[in-house]
């Protein structure tokens, strides 16, 4: 498939930083970032008689997504899906600091976007008969010091022209949470102030959208989204690989990494609404996951404060402490080394 050029190129972000959406049918697969991880089968609530299978890995980024097989979802039941959901771009984002001033720099992340988008369709799932994307809620979560500096790069996307496949549409949900190119969304659709992740209100406010509820066929029944309270569901229901979560901290520092130093008693843990059990599925031994399978030793990079760049095998000497750093692609090191032996 080729519709990363010049022109579609950018165009093909949109894929990541907008809902794309076309759906006439109920078996819808998620893949992708944290905010698709997070909403577990939610979906099925807010479009009565879509089937969801969740494959989403929280943590990851475009550029893993670019590289994935269709063996990320070989956990997943049903090959048949006619819809697929991507998240994608937000950790990304999130790597820049946010700083969208240079267009070179949004450039560079795009082709990162396009890519993951392009390798989802064309070699993960593409038996698939449509797909789509949404963006994300306008948030602090990404480390914007300002509304606007997140829409400099939301417009940059819209103002490109090009082609995408006919099989896919895309649907901008950054003000879907409330929020203006002045203003951030409403924390209350978050499950925390500070993160990117929607709650149910969140959720409901971005795929009760009408757009996205003629693409999905979910019916003329639309809930009340500012009544609604119930908690997340299917989180323990994923088809995927374990990842644990990068951006989930405990009082603002303490990461999954020190939680695998002590899992009884940790992982408990709550932050933003979501416990440190669900968060770091590797650190706290989950069951309902499969764990990743291990990179090779030049695959996973770390560079070090002088600049030196390390890899796996760095990690064979003082691995307590090693195996905790996080890597160039914000993996963990025990999730991708072999040194450190979690990953199969």
């Amino acid at each position: 498939m080729q519709f990363i050029n010049n022109r579609g190129l950018i165009t093909a972000l949109v894929l990541a930083l907008s809902f794309c959406i076309e759906v006439k049918a109920t078996k819808i697969l998620i893949v992708g970032d944290d905010v698709g991880e997070s909403m577990g089968k939610t979906l099925e609530s807010l479009c009565p008689g879509s089937e969801v299978q969740n494959a989403a890995i929280k943590g990851t980024t475009a550029v893993q997504w670019s590289a994935y097989t269709s063996d990320v979802l070989k956990e997943c039941k049903n090959g048949d899906w006619d819809t697929v959901y991507i998240s994608l771009g937000g950790n990304d984002l999130l790597e820049t600091s946010c700083d969208t001033s240079d267009f070179f720099k949004v450039l560079a992340l795009l082709k990162k976007i396009a890519s993951g988008v392009e390798n989802i369709i064309e070699n993960i799932v593409p038996q698939a008969d449509t797909y789509f994307l949404t963006g994300y809620c306008i948030s602090k979560g990404f480390g914007c010091e300002k509304p606007s500096d997140y829409m400099a790069l939301a417009n940059g996307i819209k103002n490109f022209s090009g082609l995408l496949p006919d099989n896919v549409e895309v649907i901008d949900s950054t003000f879907a949470c409330g929020g203006s190119d002045t203003t951030f969304s409403d924390d209350s659709y978050f499950q925390d102030a500070a993160a990117i992740n929607l709650n149910s209100k969140g959720y409901c406010k971005v795929f009760t959208q009408p757009d996205v509820q003629t693409y999905l066929t979910c019916g003329d029944a639309k809930p009340d989204c500012e009544s609604l309270d119930f908690d997340i569901h299917g989180l323990e229901k994923h088809c995927k690989f374990c990842a644990d979560s990068h951006t989930w901290k405990f009082r603002g520092k303490k990461t999954c990494a020190w939680v695998r130093n002590r899992p009884k008693q940790r992982c408990a843990k709550m932050a933003g609404g979501v416990k440190a059990s669900t968060a770091c599925p590797i650190a706290c031994g989950s069951a309902q996951c499969t764990m990743p399978e291990c990179s090779k030793n030049s695959d996973w990079t770390l560079e070090l404060k002088n600049g030196k760049v390390k890899n796996c095998n760095y990690l064979k000497k003082k691995t307590k402490q090693r195996c905790s750093v996080q890597g160039n692609d914000n993996t963990f090191g025990y999730e991708s080394c072999e040194q450190c032996g979690i990953c199969k």
